[in-house]
């Protein structure tokens, strides 16, 4: 019987004490005073310390404004910028992308900006036209000739040759060779 009196004051005991912190709740989550938080930032919102707010980014101990060039947007997070469609960053700039005759723009994030029409390559920044053989059609490859020769043809030089396929001879399903 004495067990279960204790047992019911420590109860008693423990409630009193959740009781009185439920009461004062600075002494259940001690956050960073305000003095300590930087200008252009807050206390984050679970755990201790502070973040700068959207349109700054930390240097130091001190939230900076994003410097913002023509062109340009702040990402998602709010603490950097990116360019607006058609353009790409250039150091702490956007600049417009220059899209050459027989090309399309694409995302600026991957390389120049944009990429050739089916047909042509990109040559010393401009879309040059792939000079397709008779007997051969276009791939529409970034690299190599751009080009294929047609089944029953093969690569000769910059151009395409008949395969002679020999009595009692068959093309191979490659289209190039016989046996």
């Amino acid at each position: 019987m004495d067990c279960i009196r204790r047992s019911g004051l420590i109860f008693v005991q423990a409630l009193a004490i959740l009781a009185l912190l439920s009461a004062n709740p600075a002494i259940v989550s001690a956050q960073d005073s305000s003095a300590s938080v930087p200008e252009n930032a807050h206390a984050k919102q679970y755990g201790s310390g502070w973040e700068c707010d959207r349109g700054y980014r930390e240097t130091g101990r001190a939230c900076s404004a994003v410097k913002m060039p023509a062109n340009a947007y702040l990402n998602a997070s709010g603490s950097r910028f990116e360019c607006d469609r058609g353009h790409r960053k250039a150091g702490e700039t956007c600049v417009a992308v220059k899209v050459p005759a027989n090309g399309y723009f694409v995302s600026a994030s991957f390389g120049s900006g944009w990429k050739c029409n089916r047909g042509y390559r990109a040559v010393n920044g401009d879309c040059a036209a792939i000079k397709v053989p008779e007997n051969a059609y276009s791939t529409n490859a970034a690299y190599g000739r751009g080009w294929q020769c047609d089944r029953g043809f093969r690569e000769a030089g910059s151009g395409c040759a008949a395969v002679k396929v020999p009595a009692n001879g068959y093309m191979t399903a490659s289209g190039s060779q016989w046996e």
